[in-house]
Parts: structure tokens; C-alpha cells; sequence
């Protein structure tokens, strides 16, 4: 039943419940107010979907999930970008393989990292390094590193 609510296609029953790792397609009004024309829902790395849409000619925004939390104009960073949020510190071989998967199969424009300035966020830089490598693309990508007041870091 509660499979139900997250997933709209009821096919999607041969994963015995997602509880919410499929592509759920968002409202267009919801997608337009946002700035996206497609986004990736649910958008933590773990279960977002592989390919899309939301891929293809589009800046990616890689995100830590705490930067989200403290910094209060968080909204700026997704203008425009699709957004893939995970924690770095918990981050494993998984993660950067299914990065690869994604970088691989879409037609990423640009990559953003934002993370915090501490130690658990430091292994964003490595994993999307290695994702890159994995993938054979050279993706142009920038780092924003935030303080714990949420302030950006020179």
C-alpha cells in the first residue's frame, strides 16, 4: 500500500516496494516554479534514477546533504541545475559507481560541488574525481566549499 504512494507506476511492483527509489515524474507546475524543466526525484544519490531527461545537457549541482540545512540561500545554487545530494562521510563504492553510471549515460554540461568546510565533506572532491575518470569524460566542475555558519568559504 505504501508502495503505492510513491510509486506512480503500478509495474514497478516486481521491486516489492521502492518506498520511494523510483522516478516519481513531479507536477509540470511544481518543475516550472522550481526553474527545472526536469529534475530527479527523489534527488539523494542513492535513489535517484540512473537516466534522464533531468541529465542530459544540464548543470549538475553535487551536493552534501548537510549544505542544504545551513546555508539560508541554498535555493541560488539550484537555479537551473539538477541536483544530486548525498553524504560524502557515508559515501562508498556504490555511490561512485552509480555517479559513473549517471555521468556515462547523460550529457552533463557542468558539475558543482557544494559541501561543507570539514572533514566528513572532503571525500566529495575524490569520489567526483573518480567518477570522472570511470566515466572517460572530462566534465568541467567547480568546487563551493560553505563554513558551519553556512557562509562561503574564500
Amino acid at each position: 500500500m505504501a508502495h503505492k504512494t510513491h510509486c506512480s507506476d503500478t509495474a514497478c511492483h516486481s521491486c516489492g516496494g521502492c518506498g520511494g527509489s523510483c522516478a516519481v515524474p513531479r507536477p509540470a507546475s511544481a518543475r516550472r516554479a522550481e526553474g527545472h524543466s526536469s529534475a530527479p526525484w527523489p534527488a539523494v544519490l542513492k535513489l535517484a534514477p540512473e537516466e534522464g531527461e533531468c541529465y542530459h545537457n544540464k548543470d549538475l549541482l553535487l551536493t552534501a546533504g548537510c549544505a542544504a540545512l545551513i546555508q539560508p540561500a541554498f535555493q541560488r545554487f539550484l537555479r537551473g541545475r539538477t541536483v544530486l545530494a548525498l553524504c560524502p562521510a557515508l559515501g562508498s563504492s556504490a555511490d561512485i559507481e552509480k555517479l559513473t553510471r549517471i555521468l556515462s549515460g547523460g550529457s552533463v554540461r557542468t558539475i558543482t560541488i557544494l559541501r561543507m568546510d570539514s572533514p566528513c565533506c572532503q571525500p566529495l572532491r575524490q569520489m567526483l574525481c573518480a567518477a570522472l575518470e570511470s566515466s572517460g569524460k572530462f566534465i568541467p566542475w567547480q568546487e563551493i566549499i560553505l563554513d558551519r555558519s553556512g557562509a562561503l568559504v574564500e
